[in-house]
């Protein structure tokens, strides 16, 4: 598909990098700090994102880790684009996926996620 957009404010058309989306998350799992500094409110992301699920203000999807623990995500799609993000407070992971496609973010996301504190797996050949 070409370059395509339409405004739906306030939703869509978010226009970022991976590098900067990153940030934004890691900024999220550190409470609200980077490099030191203050930039969100520790109890906003607590409301948008509470350690107890059933309290606060779902801007998340919620699903279970396998794990026991929680996790939110947010997804965005239109022609042409799947992505994903999402998070675990608890132990401070989270997982973004952006493609130019209609891959199914979700699986790769949750594959994605489950091999973060995995060993590499060595080939002995």
């Amino acid at each position: 598909y070409g370059h395509n957009g339409y405004p739906d404010w306030p939703a869509g058309q978010l226009r970022t990098s991976i590098t900067d989306l990153s940030r934004i998350l890691s900024t999220y799992l550190s409470e609200g700090e980077i490099g030191g500094d203050n930039v969100i409110n520790p109890s906003v992301i607590e409301i948008l994102s509470p350690m107890i699920p059933d309290q606060g203000f779902h801007t998340w999807r919620l699903q279970g880790d396998g794990n026991g623990d929680l996790l939110y995500s947010h997804t965005g799609s239109d022609i042409g684009i799947r992505t994903i993000m999402m998070l675990n407070r608890i132990n401070s992971k989270g997982v973004i996926v952006l493609t130019n496609g209609e891959a199914e973010v979700q699986s790769i996301a949750n594959e994605i996620y489950k091999s973060i504190d995995s060993p590499l797996i060595k080939n002995n050949d």
